[in-house]
């Protein structure tokens, strides 16, 4: 608690608080954050997995919001040249703009839903795949484009034409998905591809879920 304090007082060296607690530190929290992100799977439908995530989520955000304070703080107490307080002052003011995106993106992700994220999205899943979910169903791969995602998955334990497509498609938990992690997605006007394939590759029932499937209560 000392070491917080006398960062958040700008009373440690401004090259220390910058390189060790700034940038080091930094880059330790961001590959912790990574590679929960890249191993979500394993943890999202465990009990507690959801909390996990949230709890080291929402710490990664305080660490970033403590160490631009300290910065810029530091910088405030700095006695040598001019330019490397002002530069590192310039280093907050675009950390803050970042910081600000990252908690928009965690809280309300509406809000900062693009394309270019949603790419980010199937990156981070399509590492982990493909991914057992039971014995019965297999995911295989998440495919972005535009503000779409589908998901692919295997039913592994038949061909295509053993399967009643009617059956298949009640597998999407519309309910479920538009109260669950997706919601912000849904609401950004991303539009959920949920494909079931039999064991031999062919498709055996597609279904769409969309904001306006949310406001029909999964109709």
């Amino acid at each position: 608690m000392n070491l917080i304090r006398l960062l958040w007082r700008g009373e440690i060296p401004l090259w220390k608080t910058y390189w060790v607690y700034g940038v080091l530190g930094g880059l330790v929290v961001q590959g912790v954050v990574l590679a929960l992100s890249y191993n979500s799977l394993r943890f999202i439908n465990r009990p507690g997995g959801g909390l996990v995530l949230l709890v080291v989520n929402i710490l990664a955000i305080a660490y970033s919001g403590l160490m631009l304070g300290s910065i810029w703080r530091s910088a405030g107490n700095y006695m040598g040249p001019r330019s490397n307080a002002v530069l590192a002052r310039v280093a907050v003011v675009l950390g803050s703009l970042t910081l600000a995106r990252a908690v928009l993106a965690f809280f309300y992700p509406a809000a900062v839903v693009t394309e270019s994220s949603l790419v980010d999205e199937a990156v981070a899943i399509n590492v982990q795949l493909p991914h057992v979910l039971n014995d019965d169903l297999r995911l295989d791969r998440v495919t972005a484009s535009g503000m779409g995602l589908t998901y692919d998955y295997t039913l592994v334990k038949g061909q295509a034409s053993e399967f009643d497509a009617s059956e298949v498609a009640k597998l999407v938990n519309v309910i479920g998905i538009c109260g669950g992690r997706m919601k912000g997605y849904l609401d950004a006007g991303v539009v959920l591809t949920y494909r079931y394939s039999g064991s031999d590759g062919v498709v055996v029932a597609s279904k769409t879920v969309n904001r306006q499937a949310c406001l029909d209560g999964g109709r």
